[in-house]
């Protein structure tokens, strides 16, 4: 019988110990990550430059077609 209650009673202070870690709070740090800044591609200069382009001719065969 007194050994029954031994492992009783440390059955009993296993689950608590479980039960009071399992619910409580973990505290971890937020880190808190630098925001990545990405550099402009270097063809976007030269992509604007070819759509400006662009958009000036379909003006002059627009225009071209009027006359």
């Amino acid at each position: 019988m007194k050994a029954s209650n031994i492992l009783l009673s440390a059955w009993l202070g296993i689950s608590l110990l479980m039960l009071f870690s399992c619910c409580m709070p973990l505290k971890q740090k937020k880190e808190i990550l630098p925001e990545q800044v990405y550099p402009k591609p270097v063809m976007e200069n030269q992509t604007d430059s070819l759509k400006n382009y662009l958009d000036v001719e379909r003006e002059r065969r627009r225009n071209q077609g009027k006359e």
